[in-house]
């Protein structure tokens, strides 16, 4: 019997769009955040089990590639499977459908770490392997490469504030995104589509550290570089029609 998917579906709401009507990739994002959780919890390695194993599920990498944006009001089904893990990586897939269209695809990698120590868990956890789907989204996503011969470009920073910070004492993943988008001239993401999102996440962020923001651009695609203390701690790479 074919494993199946776990899909939810939500309405774009007003306070997730933008001035053009569509979903913010921040709100993208926390939707794909938060069905990754139940993806999990389905799986049998949810929060609620892993805490109390002092163990959570960390995200090292993401790509969303989007065809379409919904927009206010719109209402869509994201589904998500896990696709293969070859530990400690664990990968898991998107999709974002408005009836039959495809609106997105997207790809994850993630790791589970150790709550006191960060120490990177090698082991399943109760994850219920039988449920993978051989079924690719987009490429797995990579690493990311700065282009060779531009150098980042300053761009501000922003300093980690309560917001920001998540259940496990870091800046939440999507907030990085939204940082992303906002260190970009406004002229130009007012004007222009984003295609397809791209972030890796090297080193957390903890409340009161200073982000600085460096970017490179290569005609319509950005990248995103924040440090910490000369640290690199997340490259993103943003693609605009």
């Amino acid at each position: 019997m074919q494993p199946e998917k776990v899909r939810q579906e939500f309405t774009v709401k007003s306070y997730e769009s933008d001035l053009n009507n569509l979903i913010k990739p921040f709100f993208i994002q926390s939707h794909v955040q938060e069905i990754a959780y139940e993806g999990s919890n389905v799986a049998g390695a949810g929060y609620s089990v892993l805490r109390e194993e002092g163990i959570f599920w960390a995200l090292n990498r993401i790509r969303l590639q989007f065809e379409r944006w919904p927009v206010w009001g719109e209402r869509v089904t994201l589904e998500t499977w896990p696709y293969t893990q070859v530990l400690p990586l664990w990968h898991r897939n998107f999709r974002l459908l408005s009836g039959d269209e495809v609106l997105m695809h997207g790809t994850s990698v993630w790791t589970l770490l150790s709550l006191r120590d960060r120490a990177i868990i090698r082991d399943l956890h109760g994850f219920d392997t039988s449920l993978n789907l051989d079924e690719a989204s987009l490429p797995t996503c990579g690493k990311i490469a700065l282009p060779k011969g531009l150098e980042p470009v300053p761009a501000g920073g922003h300093t980690a504030v309560w917001s920001d910070i998540d259940t496990n004492d870091h800046v939440n993943n999507c907030m990085y995104t939204q940082w992303c988008v906002d260190a970009l001239p406004p002229d130009y993401v007012r004007t222009h589509s984003l295609y397809d999102i791209q972030v890796c996440y090297y080193h957390e962020i903890h409340l009161g550290e200073r982000v600085e923001f460096g970017l490179v651009r290569d005609d319509d695609t950005w990248y995103v570089q924040g440090t910490v203390q000369d640290r690199s701690c997340f490259v993103a790479r943003l693609e605009f029609r």
